[in-house]
């Protein structure tokens, strides 16, 4: 249970590039968000930049983006 999604996330990992970035991450995201029982919401953070990104309910071509003040 979930040990596939982990193996396709662990062997994208292992074959990124040097330039891995937000929207390399949503790939990921995307390649191994659940149906069965539906991903609701995906995020990534970027820490360099302070910023949040996420999607709702698989909707990959809509991510919202917020900066965040620490």
């Amino acid at each position: 249970m979930g040990l596939d999604r982990y193996r396709t996330a662990k062997k994208m990992l292992e074959n990124k590039q040097d330039d891995f970035d937000v929207q390399d991450c949503f790939e990921i995201l995307k390649a191994t968000a659940q149906t069965e029982c539906p991903t609701v919401v995906s995020m990534v953070f970027d820490a360099a930049n302070n910023h949040a990104f996420w999607c709702e309910n698989r909707k990959w071509g809509d991510i919202s983006e917020q900066n965040i003040c620490l």
